[in-house]
């Protein structure tokens, strides 16, 4: 990885997205479901900018998953299997912070779980691509 243009940002994005897998484990344990939501979204963004950034490629100033799984697979097309997990997670950006945004489900402790895992996968398959 030493040989990588962005190698000090791609561990620093990957930290931040490490370290909210924490976050969000104790937000799940805490029962604050929402922002487990939230941080599984935010979990996922962070691994996609980090592989862009792999493939020297600035990562656009934007939340959205399908946009950047759709970036991600211009380099590799394993990423068109998240488009779903990507749509799942991209609904709890705004919502799950925000109690003016509409959300068409419910926060519960098995959609938080899912999130999470979901998240998980995205982060664990970037992971694997990068180092």
């Amino acid at each position: 990885m030493n040989k990588l243009k962005y190698a000090a940002d791609i561990k620093a994005w990957i930290k931040r997205a490490e370290d909210d897998v924490k976050w969000g484990r104790v937000s799940l344990k805490g029962k604050f479901y929402p922002q487990t939501c939230f941080i599984a979204q935010q979990i996922a963004e962070k691994a996609l900018k980090a592989y862009l950034l792999s493939k020297e490629k600035i990562p656009p100033k934007t939340h959205s998953l399908p946009y950047l799984l759709n970036l991600c697979d211009k380099f590799h097309s394993g990423f068109s299997s998240f488009r779903k997990i990507g749509e799942v997670l991209d609904k709890y950006y705004a919502p799950a912070r925000y109690p003016d945004v509409n959300f068409a489900g419910e926060y519960t402790e098995k959609s938080a779980q899912e999130a999470l895992d979901l998240a998980l996968k995205v982060l664990g398959f970037v992971k694997k691509e990068i180092f």
